[in-house]
């Protein structure tokens, strides 16, 4: 089937199943909450290449990473990852799918904004592997106001790598007060499975997938969307998913 014939069924789709009163629901979820998780905005047939892709891409060119990053209090990263770089070289797939003007225009509706893409020429998204037994994305934020999340492979809830969120924050890279959020606001823990997909405020709402508590599996497809509001550049050296060496990220050694 080519790429061209599952684009047009994804509009069609999104026109049948996100009309006005459903998006309404969603934006005020969306609002409130600073994610909404969403069962059903991507077509099956979409949903299977878009996973075939992944796994492809993961096999052939993942990179694993096990730091802290100063930026976010050092809190831990812990996985393999496929950098933006990479997926815009090798996946057209998911480029025209993360280019789609009916997905953006949806996603703009709940959003109550612009979904812009490229909001930085390397900032399309990245896609995550996390298998380890204590492999994490620790609490942190995004440098660009959206992301939306697939969950191409979740383990069974009591492994853990659910995500977790505490909304209404904000990220001052020089004194980020992560643990200062943990202890002032309520978090937030969200139930998901394989399949699922989430809208997520990722510049004000501070988010983590929960450490994973045994050997298990968790693929990740993180497509970031930016707004015209957003800033134009990242002047922090905290880039750590396409730079391990990155001056804010600090090796995690053996025992850490």
């Amino acid at each position: 089937m080519s790429i061209d014939s599952i684009l047009d069924e994804f509009t069609d789709h999104l026109s049948r199943n996100f009309g006005p009163q459903r998006t309404r629901t969603l934006a005020e979820i969306f609002s409130r909450d600073g994610v909404v998780v969403m069962s059903d905005l991507i077509p099956k047939r979409t949903w299977t290449m878009v996973s075939d892709e992944v796994r492809r891409l993961l096999d052939a060119f993942a990179e694993r990473r096990d730091l802290f990053l100063a930026t976010t209090s050092y809190t831990p990263r812990k996985m393999s990852v496929i950098m933006s770089n990479t997926l815009q070289a090798e996946s057209p797939l998911v480029m025209r799918v993360y280019e789609h003007a009916g997905l953006r225009d949806s996603l703009g509706r709940i959003a109550r904004d612009e979904m812009v893409c490229y909001p930085a020429p390397d900032e399309a998204g990245f896609i995550s592997k996390q298998e380890r037994a204590g492999d994490e994305h620790g609490w942190h934020w995004g440098d660009f106001s959206f992301a939306l999340l697939w969950l191409i492979e979740m383990p069974p809830v009591e492994c853990g790598g659910l995500p977790q969120c505490v909304p209404h924050t904000s990220w001052d890279k020089s004194n980020p007060r992560v643990y200062e959020y943990l202890c002032d606001r309520m978090i937030q823990t969200h139930r998901v499975k394989t399949g699922d997909v989430y809208l997520q405020k990722t510049n004000t709402t501070l988010h983590r997938t929960m450490p994973l508590n045994k050997d298990a599996t968790r693929i990740m497809l993180n497509l970031t969307y930016g707004s015209p509001s957003d800033p134009k550049e990242v002047q922090s050296d905290d880039r750590w998913w396409e730079n391990a060496a990155s001056s804010d990220a600090v090796p995690i050694r053996a025992g850490q």
